[in-house]
């Protein structure tokens, strides 16, 4: 499948993707996205004592990003891929608060990724699953000659999802989520709690970190 999207708001919000999977054989899947994106967005800290404190502040994130994923089953179930990704984030209409949070820390950051990932994928489905289980660990390298990053990055992230009906209409949902960056990894690269795939309650980027973990 190829989709397209386009999103904008009145409050400077927009974003604009393009997106597939394509199947070539049972063995064989290549995964794509492109997305532009501006958000009015908030911060009230750098850690999590910070984020439960200190008053918000506000400015606007432009990400630019480019991503692609080629996926070899060894069997049905058991499968590896390969990663490669560009990604431009900057910060910018940074408010008097969010200045104060941000301070001299880099306000810009890009550069590419070179990643793999090994997971067992029993679902009936990818996209509506009703049943099965999907485990997957994933690890990215982030090359500083490849960007304006200081030093090189690394970023591990598993996945376990589980799904078992119920009864007529009932299912059982289970998503346990873990997210690992290196020492010293630019806040604008950091695991942000808060999505439209999890944890939905909080105000995404609320709380921010080299680790996080979900359920």
């Amino acid at each position: 499948y190829t989709a397209l999207s386009a999103t904008a708001s009145i409050s400077g919000y927009y974003r604009f993707a393009i997106e597939g999977a394509h199947h070539f054989n049972p063995r064989h899947r290549l995964a794509y996205r492109i997305e532009a994106r501006s958000l009015p967005t908030r911060i009230w800290g750098l850690d999590y004592n910070s984020s439960l404190d200190n008053p918000r502040g506000r400015y606007t994130s432009k990400k630019y990003h480019g991503w692609v994923d080629y996926r070899y089953n060894f069997t049905r179930h058991i499968f590896i891929s390969a990663t490669a990704d560009y990604q431009y984030i900057e910060a910018t209409n940074i408010d008097y608060t969010a200045s104060a949070v941000i301070a001299q820390r880099i306000k810009k950051v890009y550069g590419a990724g070179i990643g793999t990932a090994l997971g067992i994928d029993t679902r009936n489905s990818e996209i509506n699953a009703q049943r099965g289980i999907y485990f997957c660990i994933e690890a990215m390298l982030r090359p500083s000659i490849l960007g304006n990053i200081s030093h090189d990055l690394w970023r591990a992230s598993t996945t376990f999802d589980y799904y078992q009906p119920l009864w007529r209409g009932g299912m059982l949902a289970v998503d346990i989520y873990g997210e690992y960056h290196s020492a010293g990894t630019p806040w604008l690269l950091r695991a942000n709690l808060g999505s439209d795939y999890r944890m939905r309650g909080y105000y995404p980027g609320r709380f921010n970190g080299e680790c996080m973990a979900t359920a």
